[in-house]
């Protein structure tokens, strides 16, 4: 299901397949946690500007969140973390995330 996100990710950002699946699970880390849920995450994103419908979220015509919008979303803890985990800069991991974020849930979405 996430192959071709993990794809996208490691391409876009020049990131080996095990970071591009971190950037994977910090995502689903906030869809399981403060979002509760692929429900909650849709209506967060939708909140924070994302227009249309989920499954328009990921494939061709894929949107991305911007970076200033994911602290209130995903707290800045997360971008932090994966800063960490990635070894790189804060505003790299939140151009990841804001990046990945709309792909996943869109995909989660559609199941």
């Amino acid at each position: 299901m996430f192959a071709t996100v993990l794809a996208e990710i490691a391409q876009k950002f020049g990131l080996a397949p095990q970071q591009a699946e971190a950037v994977v699970r910090a995502v689903l880390a906030f869809v399981a946690g403060p979002a509760h849920g692929v429900a909650g995450a849709v209506a967060a994103l939708k909140g924070a500007g994302l227009a249309g419908e989920p499954s328009g979220w990921s494939g061709d015509h894929a949107v991305s969140l911007d970076a200033a919008k994911l602290a209130p979303l995903l707290g800045a803890g997360a971008v932090n973390a994966l800063a960490a985990d990635l070894h790189a800069s804060e505003a790299q991991a939140a151009g990841m995330l804001g990046f990945a974020l709309p792909r996943v849930v869109g995909l989660l979405a559609a199941e």
